[in-house]
């Protein structure tokens, strides 16, 4: 105890919420905005991992949605313009179901090229690394090229607006 009700104690000041961030793939680290003590927001890209192959598979699957989409238009007017020759007897019935059919194959490989873009989507934003809160950049680590590996940490973030102290008495 020191003099006229003084305790002395060394603590630790420690943010209540703070995150260890990492990508889970592996790869070279191709941009790093990141700067210890910046200030950044819920969002704001910290890292990017090269991801030519993810976002080439992202690309080829939005390509595959639009031939998809256009064989679905081009079945739907097959399949109206069957149902105005049945509605004449022009057309048999077996030939409108072929044309009904076409049009549900087609229907569903529109839907399933949207699933499979969301996924190659999805894969290509496991290579960006963002912040999840607002706060400040207490540690970078890595160097712009490096290569990183699946949970490896490269930045380090906390939040300064809520803060606690440690004390041992």
């Amino acid at each position: 105890a020191g003099q006229q009700g003084w305790y002395e104690a060394t603590g630790l000041v420690q943010a209540v919420r703070s995150a260890q961030l990492s990508v889970p793939v592996a790869g070279r680290i191709s941009q790093l905005p990141a700067q210890v003590n910046a200030t950044v927001k819920a969002g704001q890209l910290l890292a990017q991992i090269d991801a030519a192959s993810a976002d080439q598979a992202a690309n080829a699957s939005r390509a595959q949605i639009a031939a998809a989409q256009a064989s679905l238009t081009q079945a739907r007017s097959e399949l109206t313009r069957a149902k105005a020759l049945a509605d004449k007897q022009y057309l048999s019935t077996s030939a409108l179901e072929k044309a009904q059919a076409q049009y549900r194959i087609a229907e569903a490989q529109a839907r399933a090229q949207m699933a499979q873009a969301g996924a190659a989507s999805a894969q290509a934003a496991l290579f960006r690394l963002t912040a999840p809160f607002n706060g400040v950049v207490s540690r970078v680590q890595g160097d712009l090229g490096a290569v990183t590996m699946p949970s490896q940490p490269i930045v380090e973030l906390y939040d300064p607006s809520a803060m606690r102290v440690e004390v041992q008495l």
